[in-house]
């Protein structure tokens, strides 16, 4: 055997050695890659169905159309209606009432997991008197309505545990009515509403329904009636839980607006008036995910799972943690490691 035979046997065993010491220091990301892979693989097993009710009914003077829904969510869906009624020469009456709204999530954001629910009610009225002598008049009315029961379980603590799990919510919106309006030659009035209910909200100051965020107002005469307890913030939801049982909550909103508008007209000329009510909280109660999980005795548990319909988490943002974007990076570093062994192994062979 030749000096050079054996300088070329050791060459090759340190490059060997060199490869295998590199392989191994990429083993480490490929081993989390597999492991993220079958976490995110791991099936999710649902606790039971979205069930609750859905509802739609827009008004005109001629005109009604009504959705209901009920069974199994998520829910969405919208109704418009607009007429048009010629009155006499150059007078008409136009009214315009629109409701729309989901219950679960967007109907068009399907990967939404965190649970809300958002309802819009438009009504207008515009009374255009032209040459006719008298009282010209419309009106509309929109309402929408929906109740959400969401099922959950709590694992990781004893079966049979009691408590109280707190989940936040965001509740916001917006409600218009245009001023009263008792003229001799004209009137407006109208309302816009909006109730909000849900399992442990723990609201006050709501005049009507008393357990309910609200915002209503009424404008039929010269005083407004206003309910309002400030209901656009963020909520804590007390929910009673029984570990290892399957427990539900509910969530209720409603959402209404009315317009009318009338127009008296004499020899004196035409009369116009326009009227517009609206209740938006379309973008509305979402839950933005779980505080906290506390038993009967309000101590703190640790090591809780819960888990509930299937597509949804009950510890999903409201919106989206800039930081969940991390998730990539297992994958990013296999790559990495495996274009460097490619690399390596070149450069062996080149030697």
């Amino acid at each position: 055997m030749t000096a050079g035979s054996v300088d070329a046997r050791r060459h090759d065993r340190q490059s060997q050695r060199a490869c295998a010491a590199r392989a191994a220091m990429f083993a480490a990301p490929f081993g989390v890659f597999l492991a993220t892979q079958a976490a995110n693989a791991a099936p999710f097993t649902p606790v039971g169905n979205l069930t609750g009710s859905f509802s739609l009914r827009v008004i005109t003077t001629h005109e009604q159309n009504i959705f209901n829904a009920s069974g199994n969510g998520p829910y969405a869906s919208s109704l418009d209606v607009t007429e048009t009624t010629p009155i006499f020469t150059n007078t008409t009456v136009t009214e315009h009432a629109s409701a729309e709204g989901y219950a679960g999530r967007p109907a068009l954001q399907p990967q939404q997991q965190n649970l809300s629910i958002g309802l819009k009610s438009f009504a207008s009225v515009a009374v255009r008197s032209g040459d006719y002598i008298g009282s010209v008049s419309g009106g509309a009315t929109a309402t929408a309505r929906s109740t959400l029961n969401i099922p959950f379980m709590v694992t990781g603590v004893p079966a049979g545990t009691t408590g109280t799990m707190t989940l936040r919510l965001n509740l916001d919106g917006n409600i218009a009515v245009e001023p009263f309006e008792g003229g001799s030659g004209t009137q407006k009035t109208g309302y816009a509403e909006m109730y909000f209910w849900a399992t442990g909200l723990n609201a006050t100051g709501c005049d009507y329904y008393t357990d309910a965020a609200c915002w209503a107002l009424f404008r039929a005469g010269p005083t407004d009636v206003l309910r309002f307890n400030n209901p656009n913030r963020t909520w804590d939801l007390a929910i009673p839980f029984d570990a290892g049982s399957v427990n539900s909550f509910y969530m209720t909103l409603w959402s209404t607006a009315n317009a009318l508008a009338t127009a008296w007209v004499n020899a004196g000329g035409p009369a116009d008036v326009d009227n517009v009510s609206q209740s938006d909280y379309l973008h509305t109660a979402a839950l933005d995910g779980i505080v906290d999980l506390r038993d009967s005795s309000g101590n703190l548990l640790t090591g809780w799972s819960v888990t509930t319909a299937e597509g949804f988490d009950l510890n999903a943002r409201a919106a989206a943690d800039p930081l969940s974007v991390a998730a990539p990076v297992p994958q990013a570093a296999l790559l990495l490691g495996l274009g460097l062994l490619w690399r390596t192994a070149r450069r062996g062979r080149a030697a």
